[in-house]
């Protein structure tokens, strides 16, 4: 027990001098131009992802309007396009005679 505390315990002083070092590193470096450059991009570079964080939030909670409406059945898309909701569709048999003209045994036609 007293030895995984001592463990510790050193871990910790070591960050300390470490994080010591840095400081007294970052106190003697004048503050370079360079410095003042990359804190700009970062604001720049902040300011843009929140931009688009606000646009994805938008998307979202219009999204999430829309699903809403779908559940309800409240549409108003639907209702003015008068969409109808049941799906239909058309299947199509191949007959030996059917196409006399054409050599080919296997067509497939695709409808959308």
């Amino acid at each position: 027990m007293n030895k995984q505390r001592d463990i510790l315990i050193e871990r910790l002083e070591h960050k300390l001098m470490e994080r010591d070092q840095v400081i007294a590193e970052m106190a003697q470096s004048p503050s370079a131009p360079e410095s003042d450059d990359r804190v700009a991009a970062l604001e720049m570079q902040v300011r843009e992802l929140k931009t688009d964080m606000h646009a994805l939030l938008n998307e979202l909670l219009y999204q999430k309007t829309i699903i809403k409406e779908l559940q309800l059945g409240n549409s108003p898309k639907h209702k003015e396009r008068g969409i109808n909701q049941s799906t239909e569709y058309i299947i199509a048999e191949s007959t030996p005679g059917a196409h006399s003209s054409s050599n080919r045994q296997s067509d497939v036609i695709v409808v959308e």
